[in-house]
């Protein structure tokens, strides 16, 4: 099936689809009319990699080695499965 609307906050946020157009994937910007930027048109709903991958991009001077929140997140979630 096909998603014809999608809203989804994130902490640095939101996530855009109205069928037919493509996904957008939008970060806050308190510099912006609106109050968000757009960092990624996207023609598939972005996977979590994809979108820690976007916000790497659209955010380089923050990028840290360790890895940006949904990495963190992913080993925070592993150690907590293996008890």
């Amino acid at each position: 099936f096909e998603t014809v609307y999608y809203l989804k906050s994130l902490p640095w946020g939101v996530i855009l689809h109205s069928y037919p157009e493509d996904w957008s994937v939008w970060q806050d910007d308190v510099n912006a009319e609106e109050g968000f930027r757009l960092i990624k048109l996207t023609p598939k709903r972005p996977s979590a990699d994809q979108l820690e991958q976007f916000l790497d991009e659209a955010n380089p001077d923050e990028k840290s080695s360790s890895g940006g929140m949904f990495a963190k997140l992913g080993r925070f979630i592993s150690m907590y499965m293996k008890g």
